[in-house]
């Protein structure tokens, strides 16, 4: 039986620049799908919220959505 552990993680940037950040690894599939669908979820109500009142937040708006890789463990 294989094992898995998947690292949620998100990236900022792209092409040259790009650097991605992990936030936790765990062996939980859903937790892991929860969390990134939420993740995912703000990001976008806070990218959209700063496109409204025209608030330029270059750090916001460089951030990527969220990831799940999946890793097996031997």
């Amino acid at each position: 039986m294989k094992t898995y552990v998947y690292l949620v993680s998100y990236s900022t940037g792209a092409y040259d620049d790009w650097t991605p950040h992990h936030i936790f690894v765990t062996i939980d599939h859903e937790k892991a799908v929860k969390y990134r669908d939420k993740f995912n979820r703000i990001l976008h109500e806070l990218q959209q919220h700063c496109l409204k009142t025209e608030k330029d937040n270059f750090r916001l708006m460089d951030t990527n959505e969220c990831y799940i890789d999946k890793i097996e463990i031997r």
